[in-house]
């Protein structure tokens, strides 16, 4: 997929949202919107998963990243080919890990001197981003594209996996469906 102002657009905003701890998403298509069929081939070389060695080693992320994909976009009434769709689909997803250090600094009087004690609270935790892009596939050229950002606050499979689902479902909302032309 070649580059665009789809790009930095979408950085740029995920990255003042990234302040807070609930889900973000943006969607942004390229004028004019080109979206015409309902039916869809994984790009070439599709799926990526970026920030984490352990997750980029995992092949069952990437299955389960591409079912959940495709189960979201059939129910929105797009229809999966091996090849030759009216538009490829690809992701990237990552996982890193951030600390968020707060400081809080308490200011109190004793014995007519003021003392001063700081407090700092440490945690830490995961932030997943995935980015679903749909292109052009003759000409190669960026259609669609959105991305969910969150934090993940448990390490098990299921809550991992609900997560995933929410996120998946949240980007695709916005994406006109199969049956819309």
């Amino acid at each position: 997929m070649k580059r665009s102002n789809l790009v930095p657009t979408l950085l740029l905003t995920l990255a003042g949202a990234a302040c807070s701890g609930a889900m973000n998403v943006e969607t942004t298509t390229a004028p004019p919107a080109a979206l015409s069929g309902g039916s869809y081939s994984w790009a070439s070389g599709t799926g990526g998963v970026a920030g984490n060695l352990q997750l980029s080693r995992n092949a069952g992320v990437d299955v389960l990243i591409r079912e959940v994909i495709d189960e979201e976009l059939a129910a929105r009434g797009w229809r999966h080919v091996e090849s030759g769709g009216d538009v490829d689909v690809a992701y990237v997803a990552a996982l890193e890990r951030e600390l968020d250090v707060q400081e809080v600094n308490d200011l109190f009087r004793y014995r007519g001197r003021m003392w001063t004690v700081t407090n700092v609270e440490v945690r830490a935790y995961e932030r997943g981003t995935l980015i679903i892009d749909l292109s052009d596939p003759e000409a190669d050229e960026p259609l669609w594209r959105g991305a969910a950002e969150a934090e993940l606050h448990r390490d098990d499979r299921d809550y991992r996996e609900r997560r995933l689902r929410e996120a998946v479902q949240a980007i695709l909302a916005e994406l006109p469906s199969g049956t819309d032309r």
